[in-house]
C-alpha cells in the first residue's frame, strides 16, 4: 500500500475535514505486509515506512479485543509532533487491549528515546490500564542513573477532567541517578542521588493534597561533598477549614497549620510587610484574591545545614538548631515570629545569640534583634536593636559594643521614612542625639539628616565630637560634578578609625586633622583630602608630623598619594605615589632622608632595644595587591642594642639593597663600642612579601660579641667575650640553624653560676662534714673516722643546666653549631658559693665542638688542656685560699658536658712551714720547710672525685720519707693537707715523745695554732687587698706572714709576684722577704726569682 503525500490532503478535501496534523506530518506513507480475516478475527502484519521512520506491524483483532506488537529501529517522534524537543525512539512494544479503552496493557522496552537534546537508554514499561485505573511500572537503566517507579493510580480520567480526585500508591526507587547529566534539572548540581520512597494519598491540585511520603537511604554524592539523609517523612493533610503539612527528618522540622493555600505562601509575609512599608514592598495586584484566606502557625527547626549549603551554595554552619516559630494573618495585617541561632559560621564569620522577634501593635510592627560577632576574622561586635515599622517610617534604636584593647560602645537613635520621588524611592534619615563612647572618650552623634534618591544623596551637618575633636560632614553628591561632600576632621585619634575600619595589618598612631571634598559619588566618583597627622608613628616608632595630600579620580581609577613625615633635625620622609584601584596595582616610592629607624623595634623588640639607627636613600612597594614586592637601595647610620648579647653596635654606611623577593646586605660594617668591626653579609629572602627566609654571614674581627661583665642574681652565665670567626645564620618560619666558628681575644671571660641559691657552699668540689670536738681540731675534721673528710660535687644534669635556658619558650626551632677554637685569652670560670665567692678560674686551649638544640640536649665535644687557673675556696666560711691549676691538666668532653672526663690538677703552696709539729726529733725542732699541697680531681663533673697529696720540694728524699713515713694513709694525708689549709701547719702527732717534750718548752699547740691561723688572715687580707688595687688579670702580687715553732717570734714575712708577658710566653715568679728570729737575736733577708720563655713546639722563640 502506498500513499502519497497529496492523496491524503485529497482524501481530506472529499472528505471536507482537514489532515491531521501527525499524518500530515507523516508524508509519504508506504506499507508492505499481509491483512486477513478468519472467523471475525481480523490480522495485519507488515512494515510500515514514513518520511517520519519506519516501524514493523503486527495486530489482530476479535470482536473488541484488540493485541498488538510495534517495533520500530527509529522512528522520529520530532516530526510526527512536529516538537524539536523529541527525536528518534527505538522501542520494542507488546499492547493488548479493548477497543473501547476500558483495558490496555502494555509491556516491551524503549531502546533509545531522544528528548530535549539527551537521549535516554533502556526504559522498560510493563502495566495495566483498567477500571480508569493504572498498575504497573516504568523503568529506566540508563548510563547516567537507574530509577524504577511502580505501583497504581486510580480515578485517572476523573482527574484529568477535573472531575475526580487522583488516587496514588507508588514507589520510587533511585540508583546514582545524575540529573543534571540527564538534563532534567540543575538544581542539584553535578551530583548522584539514590533513594527509596513510597508516596500514599489523594491529589487534585497543589492546594488540595492528602496523603504522606515517605523518604528513606537518601544519599547524594559528587562536587566534593557527600549527603547521608536516614530518613525524611511527610504527611499533608487539606479539610473544609484547617490544612496541615508536616515533615520531619534528621535535617530538622517544618510544620504548617491552618488555612493557606501553597502557591500564595512566599508572598503571604510580604503581603503583610508592604501594609506597614507600602513605599518600600509593593504588593502583586493578583494576591489581593488569595489574601484572605491565609491564616496559619507555623514552625521550623534545622539540625543541619548541610543540605542548605549544597542546594544553595552557602558555607553555613550551625553548631545549635536554628529554630523559627510565628503566626500570620493575611486579613489583619498581623505577624507574629521568633527565630533563634545558638551559634552560627558563616563565610567565617562567628555569630552567637543571634535572636529575632516580630510582633504586631497597634502602632505598628515592633522589631527586637541581638547578635554577637566574633572570631579571628573582624571585629568583635555585639549588637541590641529595637525598632518600629509603621505608615511608611521605621524608627530604630542600636545599641552596639565593640570589645578589645579599646573599647567602642554607643546608641544611636533614627528615624527613617521612606516615599517617592518622581517614581524613585526616596529615604530621609534623621539621626536623633545620641553617643559613642570610645575608650574613655564620649563623642556625641549631633541631630543631623540625611536624604537620598536616585543617585542623590544630601548630608545636613552630620558630626560626631568630643570637645575640641569632631568630624563633620556636609554637601550634597549628585551627578553634578559641581556638587560635593566636604569632610573635616579635627584631633582625631588614627588608632580610633584603625580599629573602626578593623585595619591592623601594620599599626599607625597619631592625631589626625585635615578636610576633604568627594564629588560624584555615584557617576565617576572624585576625592581630594589634605591631612595633618601630629604625633605620627609607625609600628610605634616615632615619625614626626605627617602632611599628606590624597587625591582620587574614577577615570584614572587610582588613589595618588603625596606626603612627608617630618620628625625635625634634618630627619623627614618622602612618600609619594599611588595605589590604582582599576588594575589592583600599588607604587608607592619612600624616600629617607635621616628617617629615624624606631619601627624596628616593633619587629625586632624580642632582641633589639635603644634602636637610634638613621637610613637615607629610597625604598618603594610596587607590584600587583596581591603580589606586592620590594625595590629600593638604603644607607643606614647609628646605635642598634642587641639584647641577648648585651651589646650596642654602631652601623656606619650600612648599604641595604631591596629587589624583587630579596633584602640584601653588601659587606656591611659594624662596630663595637672599643671601634672593632664586623661584617654583614647575606641577606633576607621572600615570595612576595611571604615564606621569609634569611642567609646571613657575620664575620667578626676582636669583635665585641657578648657584654655582660657583672653578675645579676637572674643570670646563670656572665662575662665579656671578644672573638675574631664567622657566624652564618640561616632559616625561616619556625627553624633558625646558626653555625659558628669562633676564636676568644684578649680580655674575654665568661663565668658560669653553679651556686644554689639559700644552699651556701654547697656546689663546692670540698665539703666540710663534721663537727670539731675540741680546741686543738677546732678547724679541722674529726680525725680517725674515715668519712670525715669527703671530696664531693652537686650533682648536676643536663636538665639543670637548662633551667634558665632563654630559648626554652620559643616555638620555633632553634639549631647552634659552635667550633670554638679556645686559647687562653679565654678565661672560663665558675662560680661556686655566691656567700664566700669561691671560683674557679681557667685558661687553656683546644677544640671544641658544640650543638645546641633549644628542644633538644646541648653537646659538647674536644679536649680542653689547661694553661693555667685558680681555684679559689672558703675553709669553714672563715679561711680563704686558692689552688693554681698546673699545665697538663685537661677536660675531656664526649658530648653530654656533665659526662666530662676531668684531669684537674692543683697545687697550694706554703711557704714557710714548721716540721716540729710533725715529732720527727729534735734535728727538726727549729726546721721549716716549704709544702705544696696538691689537690687533684677526677671524675665527671655530675660525679667528681678529689684527692689530696704533698709535696716537699726543699727537703732531701730521706726527709720526704720519714714525713712520708708518718702520714702512711689516705686518711692521714687528707687531714694533713687540709689542716695545712686551715692552719698553715702540720696537724701535731700527739703520741710522739719529742712532740711531748717540745710541747712543753714552748707554746701551747693551740696558741702556735691561732697564732699561725691569725698570720694566714693577714696575708689573706693583704693579697685581697693588692689584688683589688692592680685589677690585672695577667699579674699576681701577694704577701704572705708564717709563723714558726715559736710563733711570731719565729716568723717569715714575704712578698709574693708572678705574672706573664707576650701572650703568656714570657712567665716571671719570685718572692722575697725577710726572716726574724727573736731567740737567736737574728734577721735574714729571703730572695728568689725564676724568669722563663716558652718557646713553640717548633723550638722557634
Amino acid at each position: 500500500l502506498k500513499i502519497g503525500h497529496n492523496t491524503l490532503i485529497n482524501l481530506a478535501k472529499v472528505a471536507k475535514k482537514p489532515l491531521p496534523a501527525p499524518i500530515n506530518n507523516l508524508g509519504n506513507i508506504y506499507y508492505k505486509g499481509v491483512i486477513s480475516q478468519q472467523n471475525n478475527t481480523y490480522t495485519a502484519r507488515g512494515d510500515l515506512n514514513t518520511n517520519a521512520g519506519s516501524a514493523r506491524l503486527a495486530a489482530s483483532m476479535h470482536g473488541k479485543n484488540l493485541r498488538g506488537t510495534v517495533i520500530t529501529p527509529g522512528f522520529n517522534i520530532g516530526e510526527l509532533l512536529a516538537n524539536p524537543d523529541f527525536g528518534k525512539v527505538v522501542a520494542k512494544i507488546a499492547v493488548d487491549g479493548s477497543t473501547d479503552l476500558t483495558r490496555i496493557s502494555a509491556k516491551g522496552d524503549v531502546f533509545s528515546f531522544f528528548y530535549k537534546g539527551y537521549t535516554y537508554k533502556n526504559i522498560h514499561v510493563d502495566g495495566l490500564l483498567q477500571h480508569d485505573a493504572f498498575n504497573g511500572e516504568i523503568a529506566i537503566d540508563d548510563p547516567n542513573g537507574k530509577l524504577e517507579v511502580s505501583g497504581k493510580a486510580s480515578n485517572i480520567s476523573a482527574f484529568i477532567n477535573k472531575k475526580g480526585v487522583l488516587s496514588a500508591n507508588i514507589n520510587i526507587n533511585a540508583d546514582n541517578v545524575n540529573l543534571h547529566k540527564l538534563q532534567l534539572s540543575d538544581a542539584l548540581g553535578d551530583r548522584d542521588i539514590s533513594f527509596n520512597s513510597q508516596i500514599n494519598g489523594h491529589y487534585s491540585s497543589v492546594d488540595n493534597l492528602n496523603g504522606t511520603l515517605q523518604v528513606s537511604s537518601f544519599f547524594m554524592k559528587g562536587e566534593g561533598q557527600d549527603i547521608n539523609i536516614d530518613h525524611l517523612n511527610a504527611k499533608a493533610s487539606s479539610g473544609v477549614l484547617m490544612k496541615s503539612l508536616d515533615v520531619t527528618s534528621e535535617l530538622g522540622e517544618i510544620h504548617l497549620n491552618g488555612q493557606y493555600t501553597y502557591s500564595s505562601l512566599p508572598q503571604s509575609i510580604t503581603n503583610i510587610l508592604s501594609h506597614y512599608l507600602p513605599s518600600v514592598i509593593r504588593q502583586k495586584p493578583s494576591y489581593q484574591l488569595t489574601r484572605s484566606k491565609n491564616n496559619y502557625v507555623f514552625s521550623f527547626r534545622m539540625d543541619d545545614t548541610k543540605l542548605l549549603n549544597t542546594l544553595f551554595k552557602t558555607s553555613l554552619t550551625s553548631h545549635y538548631p536554628i529554630s523559627i516559630a510565628g503566626k500570620v494573618n493575611d486579613q489583619a495585617h498581623t505577624i507574629t515570629m521568633d527565630a533563634s541561632a545558638p551559634s552560627l559560621t558563616y563565610d567565617g564569620h562567628k555569630l552567637r545569640h543571634v535572636s529575632l522577634s516580630v510582633d504586631t501593635h497597634p502602632e505598628g510592627l515592633l522589631i527586637n534583634l541581638f547578635g554577637e560577632r566574633a572570631g579571628a576574622q573582624g571585629p568583635h561586635v555585639i549588637v541590641k536593636a529595637k525598632g518600629s515599622i509603621a505608615n511608611d517610617k521605621v524608627a530604630s534604636d542600636i545599641a552596639f559594643q565593640m570589645p578589645g584593647s579599646t573599647v567602642l560602645h554607643g546608641n544611636i537613635n533614627t528615624l527613617a521614612a521612606f516615599s517617592h520621588h518622581h517614581g524613585a524611592l526616596q529615604t530621609d534619615l534623621h539621626f536623633n542625639p545620641s553617643k559613642i563612647t570610645v575608650d574613655t572618650i564620649t563623642l556625641q552623634l549631633q541631630p543631623s539628616d540625611l536624604s537620598y534618591y536616585h543617585n542623590n544623596l544630601s548630608i545636613d551637618h552630620f558630626e560626631i565630637s568630643n570637645r575640641n575633636q569632631h568630624i563633620v560632614v556636609n554637601g550634597q553628591t549628585s551627578g553634578n560634578p559641581e556638587d560635593s561632600l566636604m569632610v573635616t576632621l579635627k584631633d582625631i585619634d588614627v588608632p580610633y578609625i584603625l580599629d573602626i575600619v578593623n585595619f591592623h595589618s601594620v599599626d599607625f598612631s597619631g592625631i589626625a586633622s585635615g578636610t576633604a571634598s568627594i564629588h560624584s559619588v555615584f557617576s565617576h566618583p572624585q576625592a581630594n583630602a589634605t591631612l595633618t597627622v601630629r604625633d605620627f608613628t609607625f609600628q610605634e616608632g616615632d615619625m614626626g608630623t605627617l602632611q599628606a595630600k590624597v587625591n582620587y579620580k574614577e577615570q584614572e581609577g587610582k588613589i595618588n598619594i603625596d606626603a612627608k613625615a617630618d620628625a625635625g633635625a634634618d630627619s623627614y620622609t618622602d612618600i609619594k605615589g599611588y595605589v590604582d584601584i582599576k588594575n589592583s596595582y600599588i607604587n608607592l616610592p619612600i624616600y629617607a632622608h635621616g628617617t629615624h629607624l624606631y619601627f624596628l623595634k616593633s619587629f625586632c623588640g624580642s632582641f633589639m632595644s635603644d634602636i637610634n639607627a638613621q637610613a637615607e636613600g629610597w625604598c618603594k612597594v610596587v607590584g600587583p595587591l596581591d603580589d606586592i614586592n620590594l625595590e629600593g637601595d638604603m644607607i643606614a647610620n647609628g646605635p642598634i642594642h642587641i639584647k641577648p648579647i648585651g651589646v650596642t653596635y654602631t652601623l656606619k654606611d650600612c648599604h641595604v639593597r631591596l629587589i624583587p623577593n630579596e633584602i640584601t646586605f653588601a659587606t656591611d660594617t659594624v662596630y663595637d663600642p672599643k671601634g672593632n668591626i664586623g661584617i654583614v653579609t647575606g641577606g633576607l629572602h621572600h615570595n612576595s612579601l611571604t615564606h621569609l627566609t634569611y642567609d646571613i654571614n657575620v664575620e667578626a674581627h676582636n669583635l665585641l660579641s657578648y657584654y655582660f661583665p657583672r653578675h645579676t642574681s637572674k643570670e646563670t652565665f656572665w662575662g665579656v667575650v671578644y672573638g675574631t670567626g664567622n657566624c652564618d645564620i640561616k632559616g625561616g618560619p619556625g627553624e633558625t640553624t646558626m653555625n659558628v666558628e669562633l676564636e676568644p681575644e684578649k680580655n674575654t671571660f665568661i663565668t658560669y653560676n653553679a651556686a644554689t641559691a639559700g644552699d651556701v657552699g654547697t656546689n663546692n668540689f670540698i665539703h666540710w662534714i663534721s663537727t670539731p670536738v675540741d680546741s686543738n681540731t677546732v678547724l679541722i675534721p674529726e680525725t680517725g673516722n674515715p668519712s670525715s673528710v669527703t671530696a664531693s660535687a652537686t650533682t648536676h644534669t643536663p636538665s639543670d643546666a637548662n633551667n634558665n635556658n632563654s630559648f626554652a619558650d620559643i616555638p620555633s626551632n632553634l639549631h647552634i653549631n659552635f667550633l670554638l677554637k679556645t686559647n687562653p685569652n679565654l678565661t672560663l670560670g665558675v662560680l661556686l658559693d655566691e656567700a664566700t665567692g669561691d671560683n674557679i678560674t681557667l685558661n687553656g686551649s683546644g677544640i671544641l665542638r658544640a650543638t645546641y638544640y633549644n628542644k633538644g640536649a646541648f653537646q659538647l665535644f674536644g679536649n680542653y688542656n689547661v694553661d693555667h687557673g685558680l681555684y679559689s675556696l672558703t675553709i669553714q666560711n672563715i679561711i680563704k685560699k686558692q689552688f693554681s691549676f698546673q699545665p697538663g691538666s685537661t677536660i675531656a668532653f664526649g658530648g653530654d658536658p656533665f659526662n666530662a672526663a676531668l684531669n684537674l690538677k692543683g697545687i697550694y703552696t706554703i711557704n714557710s712551714v714548721p716540721l716540729s709539729d710533725l715529732g720527727l726529733g729534735n734535728s727538726f725542732a727549729h726546721n721549716n720547710t716549704k709544702v705544696n699541697c696538691l689537690l687533684n680531681i677526677e671524675g665527671t663533673p655530675a660525679a667528681p672525685t678529689v684527692s689530696f697529696d704533698l709535696d716537699l720540694p726543699t727537703l732531701s728524699s730521706d726527709a720526704q720519707q720519714m714525713v712520708r713515713s708518718i702520714l702512711n694513709s689516705e686518711q692521714e694525708m687528707n687531714n694533713q693537707v687540709l689542716y695545712l689549709l686551715a692552719v698553715g701547719r702540720f696537724y701535731p702527732q700527739s703520741n710522739n715523745n719529742s712532740n711531748m717534750a717540745q710541747k712543753d718548752l714552748g707554746p701551747s699547740q693551740t696558741s702556735l695554732a691561732m697564732q699561725s691561723l691569725l698570720s694566714g688572715t693577714i696575708s689573706q687580707q693583704i693579697n685581697t687587698d693588692l689584688s683589688n688595687l692592680v685589677n690585672n688579670r695577667n699579674w699576681n702580687f701577694g704577701a704572705n706572714i708564717a709563723t714558726g715553732n715559736e710563733g711570731f717570734s719565729n716568723a717569715e714575712y714575704e712578698g709574693l709576684l708572678s705574672g706573664s708577658m707576650h701572650n703568656n710566653r714570657l712567665l716571671f715568679n719570685g718572692q722575697f722577704g725577710y726572716r726574724n728570729n727573736v731567740a737567736k737575736n737574728s734577721s735574714s733577708f729571703i730572695g728568689d726569682f725564676d724568669i722563663r720563655y716558652l718557646l713553640f713546639p717548633s723550638g722557634n722563640v
